[in-house]
Formats: structure tokens, sequence, C-alpha cells
């Protein structure tokens, strides 16, 4: 799980917490409510935001051009940022799948830095799946750990004793109702900023 991190957003005179996950060696994904109107961001890379291994800035970020808080929290919910060095060797790099069904007894693993017993650490939790939005765009769980600051973190569907990146973690809405970005749905959005970060570096 070391594609996984805690950033740290700073709004004003604020500073916040989220969590995300590598996709390329420079690129993260996180959730856009963490990072919408934020004034900087960086990346704390290791197991615990008090004692990270190294610290990486992002140099730009792309919230996705449908957000819109006002009429949804958790709908296109993804934001891209790019980092102004690569990632150290050790990092995992995770693979956007096409495609990936879940069903009731899917096997979902869950991770975020959200803050327990006030320290942000990478927890791992197992929500079960409940279903998608009419729309597609959304994965929904059952998630009785779900905390402010594991938004933007992954989440994984276990295959053939192989683990797949399938969503991030978005919203909670009551007491376990937890809403995810599809990450499959987006593919296509990211992979077309992903090619322009290339085009630019060329």
């Amino acid at each position: 799980f070391s594609s996984s991190f805690v950033i740290e957003i700073t709004r004003g005179s604020e500073v916040f917490t989220s969590s995300a996950v590598a996709i390329a060696k420079n690129v993260i994904l996180t959730a856009a409510h963490c990072v919408d109107c934020a004034d900087d961001i960086v990346v704390l890379v290791g197991d615990e935001y008090d004692h990270p291994e190294t610290i990486r800035t992002v140099s730009r970020w792309s919230v996705h051009h449908e957000y819109n808080p006002s009429k949804s929290f958790y709908e296109n919910d993804i934001a891209i940022l790019y980092l102004d060095e690569d990632l150290p060797t050790f990092v995992n790099i995770e693979k956007l799948e096409e495609e990936v069904t879940l069903n009731g007894h899917s096997l979902i693993e869950r991770i975020g830095f959200g803050g327990r017993s006030d320290h942000n650490i990478r927890t791992w939790v197992t929500p079960s799946f409940v279903g998608q939005s009419f729309n597609h765009k959304s994965l929904v769980f059952k998630d009785e750990f779900s905390v402010t600051g594991d938004s933007g973190g992954p989440i994984y569907t276990e295959e053939n004793g192989q683990l797949k990146l399938v969503g991030l973690h978005s919203t909670l809405e009551g007491d376990y109702k937890t809403y995810a970005v599809n990450l499959s749905f987006y593919k296509n959005w990211i992979d077309f900023h992903m090619s322009m970060e290339v085009e630019e570096v060329v």
C-alpha cells in the first residue's frame, strides 16, 4: 500500500489533510473537494503524517470540470495532481482498470489517512459493496470506519489474488453509507490529462 499518501492542503491560514493515491511516478489522484480552492498542496510520503519519509510539492492540479458541490458532494469528486519531482522508487504505482465488476460478495479494501486518536496514519479497512449510483459515476459502500481525512484514499477489490484499484473514497452520508468515485468511469478523463502532461514535458 505504498501507493497511498496523506496530502496537506493549505487554504488561506488553514491547513487540512486528506488522502491520495499514485497512478504515475509524478501523478496522484484525490477527491476534488479535498483540493478545490486550495492555495498550496504537499504530499507526505510514508506511513505517518507526523513522520514522513519524504515530501513532494504539488506543482499544479486539475479538478474535474463537472465537479459542483452545490449540486452533489460526491459526483465528479475527482482531481488529478502533478508533482514537482518524481516519487521515490519504493512507491508502488497503481494501474487504472478499464472496468471491474463488483457485487455483494466482492472483497473490498480501503486505505485512508483520516485522523484517528489524534494521528493521521495509513489505515486499512474493509467496507462492503452496496451498489452503484444510477449513472455509474459513483460506487456505494457500507463503511463503519470512515472519518474526516480519508477522502481521496484508494479503494481496491481483490480478483484472483490481485488487488485492483476501483475507486476513491469521497463522502460519508449518515453513519455508514459512503460514496466513492468509480475510477473506470473517469479513466478517459484521467488518460487525457496525463497525455497532456506528457506533451507539455516533451
